[in-house]
């Protein structure tokens, strides 16, 4: 299982269930919690550089990503580390499936969008 978890909701109740490996490779992810300052919001791609791994990003009042993909053992960790700055535990984030696309090196790190 990787480190990190989502919300669904399921008949109006909220269940808590870790994303595992199988969820990351099947679609990208998009979660976001709140910090002091706003929202902070967290992405995890399929690497279209290398299928098989992941970009992770957060965005808040900065945005940081990790610059090479990697694989779905460190995901969590590098969720962790990106999020640290944004005072946002990945515990918090609420987690939903996304349409979002694979984000490599060649995206802009200036901002989310």
């Amino acid at each position: 299982m990787i480190e990190i978890s989502k919300i669904r909701t399921d008949a109006e109740t909220q269940v808590r269930f870790p994303i595992s490996e199988a969820s990351l490779h099947a679609s990208n992810w998009q979660g976001f919690a709140f910090n002091d300052v706003g929202v902070v919001i967290a992405s995890i791609t399929n690497s279209y550089r290398e299928p098989g791994k992941f970009m992770v990003r957060v965005c808040g009042a900065t945005a940081s990503q990790n610059i090479a993909p990697i694989a779905a053992n460190r995901v969590g960790a590098m969720l962790m580390a990106l999020a640290e700055p944004h005072n946002v535990d990945i515990s918090e984030f609420k987690w939903s499936e996304s349409d979002d696309v694979a984000l490599d090196e060649s995206t802009s790190r200036e901002g989310c969008q």
